[in-house]
């Protein structure tokens, strides 16, 4: 009998995929998650129900195992990691520990308690190999993705279940839209598009005149698109016509090329966890998130700031390893990729833009797929 110890941190999809891979690994063995106790007097916040999150997903993935929570009152305690650990395994049992979470403070400590054992052994997952490294050594699974084990696999259900939403939900947009869809994508190449939303202005100043001359344009232009496309005949509201061509087109357009190629990877679009956030899109491989994050905003000042947005929220659900795409109608979106490259420094998630010259190459879907795989 093996007696696993995974810590939880703060994040637990990391956390889930270690222990689920180590389930896997040894036949016969029990699971504790190890979580931190709230503890306002040493200012400790407490991980417990993140441990609980992962057991409700492991319940449902290993119906058959043997798991159970542990809660640490001090992690910069030794005694108080040893008095709870101690009491978990006799002697004649394996230990096993896995550190890819928990902070330091109990990584180290608990390793130090369990490596007295003389059936000790470690893990941690490696988020930039997708490997599990035992005893630290790399070589133990050097070509294994872990990305491409079925086991280790998660859906939209799995990750809400790890995070403990209750209402979150794939959505998608009625079909009625599709010719006024076709008009818009139409725009896109040659840069049409800027006809209806207006030109990234040059550092010359405009006029009033000239501010009122654009916006009359871009008015008469979306109304001429409108008129065309008969939408307002099928009894839609000015109030969802106007919120799909303000970007909702270009969302769905790209959840419906990147499906028509996505083979091993699992796209979402329009993800809303009521009253907290919406995300336009989700790539899943394996295990590992691709926030998508799309505007129709072409000014890099307002796509900086959907940026910080797309690579927060993808870092709270995804983890360290989870990656961040704008998509945009911007014309130099690698110049928004070295501000952001320059403000996070080397602890940026992976982040990615694309803009308005990707969509006439034609490989901006592929592209998006190969680096949510790389």
């Amino acid at each position: 009998m093996t007696n696993i110890y995974v810590l939880v941190g703060t994040n637990p999809i990391p956390c889930y995929i270690s222990a689920a891979y180590l389930l896997g690994y040894y036949s016969e063995c029990k699971l504790f998650l190890v979580c931190t106790a709230d503890n306002p007097s040493i200012k400790q916040s407490g991980t417990y129900q993140t441990g609980r999150n992962i057991l409700n997903q492991i319940t449902v993935q290993f119906p058959d195992t043997c798991a159970k929570l542990l809660s640490i009152n001090d992690v910069g305690s030794e005694l108080s990691i040893s008095s709870v650990l101690a009491e978990t395994y006799s002697p004649d049992e394996l230990i096993h520990l896995n550190y890819t979470g928990g902070t330091k403070s109990m990584a180290a400590l608990a390793y130090h308690v369990l490596s007295q054992e003389e059936s000790f052994s470690s893990s941690y997952l490696d988020g930039r190999r997708h490997i599990m490294i035992l005893d630290g050594d790399p070589a133990f699974s050097n070509e294994h993705d872990l990305r491409k084990d079925a086991k280790l696999k998660l859906d939209l259900q799995a990750i809400t279940t790890l995070h403990g939403f209750d209402k979150v939900q794939d959505s998608y947009t009625d079909a009625a839209y599709g010719d006024l869809m076709e008009r818009l994508k139409a725009l896109l190449h040659n840069k049409r598009i800027f006809q209806i939303y207006g030109k990234s202005s040059s550092k010359k100043k405009k006029t009033p005149e000239e501010m009122a001359k654009e916006e009359e344009d871009i008015r008469r232009n979306t109304e001429e698109i409108i008129e065309a496309s008969k939408i307002r005949g099928m009894g839609i509201s000015e109030k969802h016509i106007n919120k799909f061509i303000d970007g909702v087109w270009l969302e769905h357009y790209l959840y419906d090329e990147l499906n028509k190629i996505s083979n091993d990877i699992e796209i979402y679009h329009g993800i809303v966890k009521q009253n907290h956030f919406e995300i336009d899109l989700m790539a899943i491989y394996g295990y590992q998130m691709t926030l998508i994050s799309v505007t129709t905003d072409c000014k890099k000042g307002g796509c900086k700031l959907k940026a910080f947005e797309a690579i927060h929220r993808a870092h709270q659900l995804g983890g360290d390893e989870a990656k961040a795409v704008l998509v945009t109608l911007m014309e130099c979106p690698r110049t928004l990729e070295d501000d952001i490259r320059g403000t996070f420094g080397s602890t940026i998630p992976g982040f990615k833009a694309f803009g308005i010259d990707d969509f006439d190459k034609l490989t901006i879907f592929d592209d998006i797929l190969k680096y949510a795989k790389e």
